[in-house]
């Protein structure tokens, strides 16, 4: 059995920046943040104007890598990406 909620929205920002430390040197950042919410709900419990549960608020992403420049290996892609999921929501607030 399926049970709509209502409609929904989402509202956020993203940030990505990148560039060049030295030559071969790059990083890439990014950050976003999200606020799902409903807008329109039925008699099922759900309030409007509150986040979603399950969703989550901030995430964030940032990546190293270095090309090799000389030698048998010149062009070779070496990096590092970490990735940061926030906590989700979980219940009403």
């Amino acid at each position: 059995m399926k049970e709509f909620t209502g409609k929904t929205a989402s509202d956020g920002i993203e940030l990505d920046v990148s560039g060049k430390i030295t030559e071969g040197l790059n990083i890439l950042a990014g950050y976003s943040y999200n606020f799902m919410r409903y807008l329109e709900t039925n008699d099922n419990g759900n309030v409007e104007d509150v986040r979603l549960v399950g969703t989550t608020v901030h995430t964030a992403n940032g990546t190293i890598f270095y090309t090799l420049q000389n030698g048998s290996l010149k062009g070779l892609k070496l990096g590092f990406s970490t990735f940061y999921t926030g906590k989700k929501k979980c219940r009403m607030e």
